[in-house]
């Protein structure tokens, strides 16, 4: 399907982002008081010649996160502290990972924008479900082991891994298409993201691929709620080109889901191509983004929300019938 490129040629992006009207955007929702923790400062900062002392105050300091990070991070039991304290040393030491955590300090030396901006979110998404509670969060260095990590009661995102897509060393650690979705404006989105996939799972017990492409869309459309003043590419973490080659193909691409016959399929292969991050959408094009599945689900769900005044946000995330959604969203690309 190269030739789709043709098509698309030098086509101006300026429109990029800018997606439907989203509706909810105005509500009256008071900011929830946020605060990020900062593990990274503590841990990228800690006294490499009283390594043991450190690992002492860092568990006094942090006693429910700290073991997280030893049992996930660095995948030790977390009462060796004797061990604990050798493996942070090495990690601290390491003139890589001490230039990598140095240049991450910097980055977020200063969190008021991403705090204001996770303030807002939750203030929303506390006016739509009062009984979601927010996590404690927390910013770690993990030497590019994890982005995230999670519990009930916890969510903590890797700064090393939100250096900016342009960071030299992601090209020899990570895979070129996930260099957009590294940035620290990032940070905000991915956190929520994270909460509304937890809390929100998938209702169907066999899901076929438009029960998959509905629910990730109820959760795109219910985060560009949560951030109605971002882009819509910066939700999906599609560069304003992606975006645009989306929107500039839609129709094409909901053809070929339809002529593969694909979209009712329970295959989780047939699925995971069209949902899952990666440099392309396989069953489509070579030219596309990844995860056009959740894409498409996202224009649906917009669509049906646009024809459909009087349905709630908690109506649109409990609904499970999915040929229904689709039916009665006059999706027409």
């Amino acid at each position: 399907m190269r030739y789709w490129c043709c098509f698309f040629g030098v086509l101006v992006v300026f429109l990029a982002g800018c997606g439907r009207q989203r509706r909810f955007a105005d509500i009256d929702a008071t900011p929830v008081s946020v605060k990020v923790e900062r593990f990274d400062v503590a841990l990228a900062t800690a006294d490499t010649t009283d390594m043991y002392q450190s690992v002492v105050r860092l568990y006094d300091e942090y006693p429910v996160f700290m073991p997280l990070f030893v049992d996930q991070i660095l995948e030790v039991e977390p009462s060796d502290t004797v061990y604990v304290a050798e493996l942070m040393r090495n990690f601290l030491c390491d003139s890589l990972y001490r230039a990598v955590n140095d240049y991450a300090l910097a980055t977020f030396s200063d969190l008021d924008s991403i705090e204001g901006e996770l303030s807002k979110a939750f203030g929303r998404l506390r006016y739509f479900y009062p009984q979601i509670k927010v996590p404690d969060l927390y910013l770690f260095v993990s030497g590019f082991n994890r982005q995230v990590l999670f519990t009930d009661n916890i969510l903590a995102l890797g700064a090393d891994m939100y250096l900016g897509a342009d960071y030299p060393l992601y090209e020899e650690v990570t895979y070129r298409y996930m260099h957009y979705g590294m940035r620290p404006a990032c940070v905000p989105v991915d956190m929520l993201s994270v909460v509304l996939f937890r809390n929100f799972r998938q209702p169907v017990a066999n899901p076929n691929l438009l029960d998959e492409m509905l629910y990730r869309g109820k959760i795109m459309y219910f985060l560009s709620v949560l951030f109605p003043d971002a882009p819509s590419n910066e939700i999906m973490n599609y560069t304003p080109e992606q975006w645009e080659w989306c929107d500039y193909f839609e129709r094409r691409i909901w053809s070929t889901i339809l002529d593969s016959k694909d979209l009712f399929s329970t295959d989780n292969l047939t699925i995971t191509k069209y949902v899952n991050d990666g440099p392309f959408t396989g069953p489509v094009s070579q030219d596309s983004p990844g995860r056009l599945g959740t894409w498409v689900g996202w224009r649906i769900v917009d669509s049906y929300m646009e024809h459909h005044p009087e349905v709630g946000m908690q109506e649109l995330l409990e609904m499970t019938d999915s040929q229904k959604l689709l039916e009665m969203s006059d999706y027409r690309p």
